[in-house]
């Protein structure tokens, strides 16, 4: 019988409205094969997240699971300007665990982006930003992989 492992976050990335990588942060060291297939994996859930955005009805902009990728799963919300915010988990953890996830990550990003010496769209590089995101991770049910 296979063991139960707890869900963990592997990655948070923040995707501007045309694509481009705002943030990542990894929760686990990848070398560079991994690393490669982890940005292929965000690139790939960009089209499904596209098509749930379309689909959606109403205010609700969480998206939940868009895309499986090995032992991986990516979940997505968008931002009222299409931000994309993406969770890339390892196992199934519970929906309401990476709801809270991804809107604590939103309020950061909210927060960035209300800075006035921060350039909008543009990638985020500030360290307080990056502890932040790490502080929400461990705060949670879904502990870093």
């Amino acid at each position: 019988m296979p063991s139960y492992t707890p869900p963990s976050v592997v990655a948070i990335s923040i995707i501007g409205r045309h694509g481009s990588p705002i943030f990542l942060d990894l929760f686990e060291e990848l070398d560079e094969e991994e690393s490669l297939w982890l940005q292929c994996s965000l690139a790939s859930s960009l089209d499904p997240i596209e098509d749930k955005v379309k689909q959606a009805k109403g205010d609700n902009r969480y998206l939940g699971f868009v895309f499986p990728s090995g032992d991986c799963r990516v979940y997505a919300t968008t931002s009222n300007t299409l931000v994309k915010l993406l969770a890339v988990l390892k196992g199934e953890p519970r929906d309401a665990d990476v709801r809270n996830l991804l809107r604590l990550t939103h309020e950061a990003y909210s927060a960035q982006v209300c800075n006035p010496f921060y350039e909008y769209s543009t990638p985020i590089t500030s360290q307080k930003f990056r502890n932040g995101i790490r502080k929400i991770v461990a705060d949670t049910k879904l502990k870093p992989a």
